[in-house]
């Protein structure tokens, strides 16, 4: 009797060790479908993030070239508004010549004029 209980147990144990070797070839299929799927995202991944520096490292230059690009236009446009600064200076002294020199042509336009009158009244009397 103990002999045929000790059969029972130990076919029972077989089914059981049957049982959990199918439970975990499933287990180990699922590890390996699952390990693919996080190889795959992963690659993915990977490829998104060199794309990504990538598309940064390049974005990166070109901003480079155009803050050089725009430095260099508003150097041009410094030189430029110094060059207007100082042809406007210029411009100004030059009218400040000419209004000197206009208020002394009027002063000396004003002596003959006095002149004139003053010789033509000579000449009436």
């Amino acid at each position: 009797q103990k002999t045929a209980q000790l059969r029972r147990n130990g076919e029972g144990a077989a089914r059981e060790l049957k049982r959990l070797h199918a439970a975990y070839a499933e287990l180990e299929e699922e590890h390996a479908k699952l390990q693919e799927a996080s190889s795959a995202e992963i690659e993915e991944l990977q490829g998104k993030v060199t794309k990504y520096e990538e598309d940064r490292e390049k974005e990166d230059t070109e901003n480079a070239i155009l803050l050089r690009l725009l430095h260099a236009e508003l150097d041009k446009y410094k030189g430029q508004a110094s060059q207007f600064e100082t042809d406007l200076e210029r411009k100004q002294r030059d009218d400040v010549k000419s209004t000197v020199m206009l208020g002394l042509l009027n002063s000396q336009v004003d002596q003959h004029l006095a002149e004139n009158q003053r010789l033509e009244q000579t000449l009436h009397d």
